[in-house]
């Protein structure tokens, strides 16, 4: 049979070498997640549920019994269920934390989870430590699961994500560090504005088909009194099937440029999933292009038409409006100002 490594590809692979032979009902097969270390707890398994024919894979975590009672069989967690199970080896010494995989939509996300846990778990050396490691990893994935919609991105999810990756390239490619841009990235954390740079801002819109407007979300959203300076970027999107640059295309050109700087390239992985961009289902928007047909990069100051939070009278909720593209021609600037600017912040 096989062994694995730890990686997301290693753990698909062992998967399905095991569901080849599975165990049978009420029963666990597994093999070592990282052979090369023989006193490592973990393992990747098939579960087969007793009373019905379904198969689960599931993550094993080898744990002193005197562990056991810190752990309660938990099922918050989108498509996982947690719990424990007796060791069949040594029932009297240890237990086995199963994370058990109970939605097969989410098989693709599962492997990358389950290899972010192992390494996670690298650097612990006793019980506890693998305990805490493995909750700490898993309650932040908790989120990313929560974002992973098997049937991807929407239209308009995957605009605006487009818009947002292609100022990150332009960023990039004018010699901006990649540390700094993808810290100041915020637009998947669900901020008003995309991109943070020490006191100034960036909101990204698009527009695409016969559109002359974009719309804004919130009074905040360019609410430029929060700011010493805020920049809105309008794209002009033409969206066509196999045509232009698709998003895999992008999201592969930026993780090259991140791969420099490993933590960069890290924090691009977390925030494309916190996006709802998950690298398992790239084929899905594989066919979809995109082409800048005009960008318009301007400032939001004096006259701008917007709405600031200043202007919103008492009981007034949620809002959100749109504004004419033509609009923003008072206050356009040149891209080397921006440049200039967001440089004295990094």
């Amino acid at each position: 049979m096989m062994t694995n490594d730890g990686t997301a590809a290693a753990l698909e692979a062992i998967w399905k070498e095991l569901l080849l032979t599975p165990p049978a009902p009420g029963k666990v097969e597994a093999l070592p997640c990282l052979p090369a270390e023989p006193a490592s707890p973990l393992s990747a398994g098939i579960l087969h549920v007793p009373g019905n024919e379904v198969i689960r894979r599931v993550l094993l975590l080898a744990l002193p019994v005197r562990l056991r009672s810190r752990i309660a069989p938990d099922h918050r967690y989108s498509g996982l269920s947690l719990e424990p199970l007796p060791d069949p080896d040594q029932p009297d010494t240890i237990f086995q934390l199963a994370l058990i995989l109970t939605d097969e939509r989410f098989s693709d996300i599962f492997s990358i989870l389950t290899a972010d846990i192992i390494a996670a778990l690298s650097e612990a050396h006793d019980g506890s430590a693998y305990l805490r490691a493995f909750m700490a990893r898993l309650n932040r994935w908790q989120e990313l699961f929560g974002l992973f919609n098997p049937a991807g991105l929407s239209g308009p999810a995957r605009q605006g994500l487009f818009g947002e990756l292609h100022l990150l390239r332009e960023l990039l490619l004018a010699g901006m560090a990649p540390g700094p841009v993808l810290t100041a990235w915020t637009g998947p954390l669900h901020d008003p504005q995309d991109f943070h740079f020490g006191p100034n801002a960036v909101e990204v819109k698009t527009s695409a088909g016969n559109s002359q407007s974009f719309q804004v979300s919130g009074a905040g959203q360019l609410d430029e009194s929060l700011f010493e300076h805020l920049f809105l970027l309008h794209l002009f999107l033409e969206v066509a099937e196999n045509t232009g640059e698709t998003l895999p295309q992008l999201v592969e050109q930026l993780t090259t440029a991140a791969a420099v700087d490993p933590v960069a390239a890290k924090l691009l992985e977390t925030r494309l999933h916190q996006a709802g961009y998950f690298h398992s289902q790239a084929d899905r928007y594989q066919t979809e292009g995109f082409r800048v047909r005009h960008s318009t990069l301007a400032q939001v100051h004096e006259d701008f038409p917007r709405i600031r939070m200043a202007d919103l009278r008492p009981g007034i909720g949620s809002l959100s409006y749109t504004v004419a593209v033509d609009q923003l021609l008072p206050y356009v600037l040149p891209f080397d100002t921006l440049l200039t600017l967001l440089n004295s912040h990094v």
